[in-house]
């Protein structure tokens, strides 16, 4: 290099010159040592800092290494993001899965994610480490996340203590109880009982499981939460069996407390028209079965039918003509045992076959407060589901899915289902994965 310096150049500018003197020396063109393709191998790793390379692994081969950095500022650009932990975790390891948090039945603690490692491969330490480094180096800050993976070691045990000849002594490893995670395909049946899937993992290997349930418990369960009261199949359920609107609900007791509709002749007692019956008190019904009954067999005895005989008859009922006065208006005939009709009704000028009956005021009953069970009301409901009636069928059959997916809930206080009713199952019927 030329000396251009003066001969009175101070000493400071004596010594840049020979500074300059050493870099003009380098064999690399400076520019180079900033160059993807051609900074030299021992300098990219300077270039990797430059280039905000966050997970970088001295053994890579040049075009890795290279790779790496070109690729750096897309990288960047997403880093946090799912695609971006994938992208870095396949420089790693091959065959794995990430589950984020709500992918998961039930859905986990938010913002969390799962690394399952396919259980074929055995990790070492030192590749494990590299896992969790790859995604340290790209996970969002507010991210958490755990590892499944079957992972050896070589290491030196020593155990202490006395033996005693002829004693076998035994060493196992402890592992935490199956974490069951239930699939969301559920299968139902009419006789109230479900069927739940499910896998888990011990580290080493995948299980698959079933458990079947009757739903009986879970039901009665559901039916103390204010929310599946609502429910009309609860509603229908309800009605049919106690033919009452309104009713209170007994939670504590599992049961609901109800006042039954008074009887049709509730303030009445009434009798045939016809001898015998106006001779005696003994006579007067309080029902109108009673009644109906013995208009047949007033008819039957006139007739002379066989005791086989029976009276048919379409929406009979008590009608009230005035004041104390009232009549049976029926449809209807009398049928022997084989079938011989007698009698045909010949309707009146108001258009009704009838019967008269007098009647008279008795005290009125005054129904006592009923209880009916939760279990009852559950029973309904199951049986329902099989119903003639298309609409009660379908709203029964929507609740008792609800209740099966409540397992789902992330609110504890509505899984009426719980893992724990299916547990003993899932551990008997757990078959090895394919």
């Amino acid at each position: 290099m030329s000396n251009l310096l003066p001969r009175n150049a101070t000493k400071l500018e004596k010594n840049i010159e020979q500074l300059g003197e050493k870099i003009s020396l380098i064999p690399v063109p400076f520019v180079d040592l900033h160059s993807i393709d051609r900074c030299p191998v021992p300098h990219l790793p300077w270039l990797a800092w430059e280039h905000r390379v966050e997970y970088w692994q001295p053994d890579w081969n040049e075009q890795d290494k290279r790779n790496a950095i070109r690729e750096s500022e897309s990288f960047n650009a997403g880093r946090g993001t799912r695609s971006s932990i994938s992208s870095l975790l396949s420089t790693v390891v091959d065959n794995y899965q990430l589950k984020a948090w709500y992918e998961f039945n039930p859905p986990q603690k938010p913002f969390t994610f799962v690394v399952i490692l396919s259980p074929q491969y055995l990790l070492s330490i030192e590749q494990l480490l590299q896992v969790h480094t790859a995604i340290d180096a790209t996970k969002s800050v507010r991210d958490n996340y755990s590892i499944s993976a079957k992972v050896k070691t070589v290491c030196d045990f020593y155990l202490t203590g006395s033996v005693t000849s002829g004693t076998k002594v035994y060493l196992s490893t402890y592992s935490d109880p199956f974490f069951w995670i239930v699939d969301n395909s559920i299968q139902f049946n009419g006789a109230g009982t479900a069927t739940f899937t499910a896998t888990s993992s011990d580290s080493f290997n995948i299980y698959n499981s079933h458990a079947d349930l009757n739903l009986i418990e879970a039901i009665i369960r559901s039916l103390s939460d204010a929310d599946m009261q609502q429910w009309q199949a609860v509603k229908d359920a309800i009605q049919q069996l106690t033919r009452v609107t309104t009713w209170t609900l007994d939670n504590p007791n599992s049961q609901i407390k109800y006042t039954p509709p008074p009887p049709p002749f509730s303030g009445y007692a009434f009798r045939l028209h016809v001898s015998p019956y106006w001779n005696s008190d003994a006579y007067y019904r309080t029902t109108p079965e009673e009644v109906i009954n013995d208009f047949y067999i007033y008819f039957a005895e006139q007739n002379a039918i066989s005791t086989g005989s029976k009276f048919v008859y379409s929406n009979a009922y008590i009608a009230q003509l005035g004041a104390n006065s009232f009549e049976i208006r029926h449809g209807g005939y009398l049928v022997d045992s084989g079938g011989q009709q007698y009698n045909n009704c010949n309707t009146t000028s108001t258009g009704y076959c009838t019967a008269y009956i007098t009647s008279k005021q008795i005290p009125e009953t005054v129904p006592e407060e009923q209880t009916l069970s939760y279990s009852a009301i559950t029973q309904k409901i199951i049986s329902n589901v099989s119903s003639s009636n298309q609409a009660i069928s379908l709203l029964a059959e929507a609740y008792i899915e609800s209740v099966s997916n409540s397992i789902f809930n992330s609110d504890e206080s509505k899984q009426f289902v719980k893992l724990s009713d299916l547990l003993s199952q899932f551990e008997l019927n757990k078959t090895l994965a394919n």
